[in-house]
């Protein structure tokens, strides 16, 4: 464990219990809003690429939106 694991539960070792019951609330709130956070960021990103993939994806698209003059009748 980390030392500030470490230091923290001998912090709550000198804490009332119901101070204990509150900071693990509180720890459990941090816990499932970083798991919405991450949530919403992979509904966000999902379906995306990014980097090398995202380039070639981006200029694959560029050129089938270009046409050639000896296609201009489609």
């Amino acid at each position: 464990m980390s030392t500030a694991i470490y230091s923290i539960l001998e912090d709550l070792r000198h804490l009332p219990s119901a101070d204990v019951s509150a900071a693990a609330e509180y720890v459990h709130q941090l816990r499932e809003n970083r798991r919405a956070r991450r949530s919403r960021m992979i509904e966000k990103t999902s379906g995306s690429l990014s980097g090398p993939e995202g380039n070639s994806f981006e200029a694959a698209i560029q050129e089938c939106e270009h046409l050639e003059p000896s296609h201009e009748s489609w």
